[in-house]
């Protein structure tokens, strides 16, 4: 078995000393399958979630190096990315891996690494997240990945325009291609120019792994008839060696490395009237490329393209101004307009004149006026060399987006007088993605009604608002499982929803709905008393109670209803206790009724 050694590897029994008692405090409840490891990837700590995954006791983990849990074919990409994450305080989208559990077979996770701050703890916090196939799972992997991957690239953008001076811009561009390669989980990279005037292809840039065999990427024109399929489009390919022989691409069988899989991504971009290409190249077997993979590589390289455009003229510094993606504008501090580029006026939809105009408070929404307020007063007095922050805006139609807002006070030769410097890049589609991913984890994916954990977080926000605990009812469908049996899954899934939507309907507006799983529903009632639980009650069975129509057929649908009152719960597990014991009696005396715990003794009718 490979081993991982370094010189910075920490003492094992002091990390466990100094961090163990914290960690267990901090991750005991966590459901996520988490272990810290140092810089030898040795395993200083494991959440409880680890055993349930992989079935190992998590303290008996600790002092085990995790590279020992995966599979072989794994370890040396491993090896390599972990040594490479450790050396990049960034984002990480994730790679996937199979790791041995205690029954002897292979586990299919994602692992996602994050960089900590005390050696006493370890060196890298490694969650690991199951990828079993399903469609849920994937959605919210896949979205994760994507809004990295927007991050990294907003990110790297705001470095490459922020950079000094050209060597600073190349410097950049070298880093990036390391930390490209790294999410991607690549060996080398490479970025080409053609110049335009003699048709010849030059290595701009090139990073590969120490142990990569081989120039790999360092000379592309050696392979002339590749050269022209890199510059003109975007190529993913997880193994050059088995493209048919008739693909269009075929030409780039050249590259593969002798007796190794070799996986190719590549995205082509325009630099002024010179085309070039990202290429990266991986020969280790494991996951094909990733979408998000796709995404980064295409990000990525149109920021190169732009960067290398703004270090070969101080002119082109001025199209850079005028045609870049980002939005800027020049104001001074009391506000008067002084000069904005014409993807600032597209962002926002309005013209010139209306830009001279607008201040930017007519555009902000009114809560943010105060802290933006707040942050300019700092950079005019000194206090704040620049700030960055992220809000929601009108745009000249009064629809909205999400911006990035960049503001950098500026001095001009000549004048005493400071302008605010604003770049603004639309951030829309990242909130929305992190919108979506945060409903995904806190509701059902199939009513669209809150989940089990939404429900829990909602009594406890109740329980710390009001002093006091909500009401519960817990639903359950009386003979749902006849359903499935007669009409199959499809008629049982519109049903559920069907329900779900009638729950929600007759619920007061203080009230949630929640699906626990199967045919398990619950509703959070805040104020819930003896007095109006029975109208509650009444509202919710006689919604349900209407027939309810899936293609030719008409079902009907009960309830037995378990109901706890808020005063006769200690804490959130106690109410569930009680709301559950209401329930089963419910069900006991006959289904299709309800019943209410009783706090002086066992649950009883109503």
């Amino acid at each position: 078995m490979k081993t991982l050694t370094t010189s910075g590897t920490v003492d094992h029994a002091t990390a466990h000393d100094a961090g163990s008692d914290l960690l267990r405090a901090l991750f005991a409840n966590s459901r996520d399958a988490l272990v810290t490891v140092d810089a030898a990837g040795v395993i200083t700590f494991a959440t409880p979630a680890v055993a349930s995954l992989l079935g190992f006791d998590s303290v008996a983990l600790v002092g085990e190096s995790v590279f020992d849990f995966m599979h072989p074919d794994d370890v040396e990409a491993a090896v390599d990315l972990f040594v490479r994450r450790l050396e990049f305080d960034g984002p990480d989208q994730g790679k996937a891996a199979r790791l041995r559990n205690s029954s002897g077979h292979w586990t299919s996770v994602l692992a996602t690494a994050a960089l900590l701050p005390d050696a006493r703890i370890g060196a890298c916090a490694i969650t690991l997240t199951p990828t079993g196939g399903d469609a849920d799972d994937d959605r919210e992997l896949s979205l994760q990945r994507r809004i990295v991957v927007a991050e990294y690239v907003n990110r790297l953008g705001a470095d490459l325009m922020a950079s000094s001076d050209s060597v600073a811009v190349i410097d950049r561009v070298e880093d990036a291609l390391r930390e490209v390669a790294l999410l991607a989980g690549a060996e080398a990279a490479a970025v080409y120019i053609e110049r335009h005037e003699t048709r010849v292809v030059e290595l701009v840039s090139e990073w590969q792994t120490s142990t990569t065999s081989g120039t790999m990427l360092t000379d592309l024109p050696r392979f002339e008839r590749c050269v022209e399929t890199l510059l003109s489009r975007h190529i993913a390919i997880d193994d050059l060696a088995e493209l048919p022989s008739g693909h269009r691409d075929r030409c780039l069988t050249e590259m593969a490395e002798p007796d190794e899989p070799t996986a190719l991504l590549a995205a082509p971009f325009s630099s002024g009237d010179q085309r070039g290409a990202l290429v990266l190249l991986r020969t280790r077997r494991g996951p094909g490329w990733w979408e998000s993979d796709s995404e980064l590589v295409r990000g990525t390289a149109n920021l190169v393209a732009r960067a290398l455009l703004t270090t070969w003229s101080d002119a082109l510094l001025t199209l850079t101004y005028q045609l870049g993606p980002v939005g800027f504008s020049i104001r001074s501090f009391d506000g008067r307009f002084v000069d904005c580029n014409q993807r600032y006026l597209d962002l926002y939809g309005i013209t010139r004149e209306q830009a001279a105009t607008i201040s930017l408070f007519d555009v902000l929404l009114p809560e943010y006026h105060e802290p933006v307020l707040d942050l300019y007063e700092q950079v005019i007095a000194g206090e704040l060399s620049r700030f960055v922050i992220e809000a929601e805006v009108f745009r000249g139609d009064g629809s909205r987006m999400w911006v990035r807002t960049n503001v950098v006070p500026m001095s001009v030769p000549g004048t005493t007088e400071r302008y605010a410097l604003t770049a603004i890049e639309d951030i829309t589609e990242i909130q929305r993605q992190r919108i979506e991913l945060e409903f995904a984890a806190s509701h059902d994916p199939l009513t669209g009604v809150a989940n089990r954990a939404a429900m829990c977080r909602a009594i406890e926000r109740t329980a710390a608002s009001t002093g006091e605990l909500p009401g519960l009812m817990m639903i359950d469908l009386d003979e749902f499982k006849s359903v499935n049996d007669s009409h199959g899954h499809a008629a049982g899934d519109h049903v559920l929803q069907t329900v779900a939507t009638r729950i929600t309907d007759a619920l007061r507006e203080s009230d949630m709905v929640a699906r626990l799983g199967g045919d398990e529903f619950a509703v959070v009632a805040p104020g819930l008393t003896v007095d109006n639980v029975g109208d509650l009650v009444a509202r919710i069975r006689q919604s349900v109670s209407r027939p309810i129509e899936f293609d030719d057929i008409t079902l009907t649908q009960t309830m037995s209803i378990g109901v706890a009152f808020g005063r006769d719960g200690r804490d959130l597990a106690d109410l569930l206790v009680k709301a559950d014991r209401a329930l089963y009696l419910a069900k006991s005396d006959g289904r299709n009724c309800h019943r209410t715990f009783v706090s002086t003794t066992d649950p009883a009718s109503t």
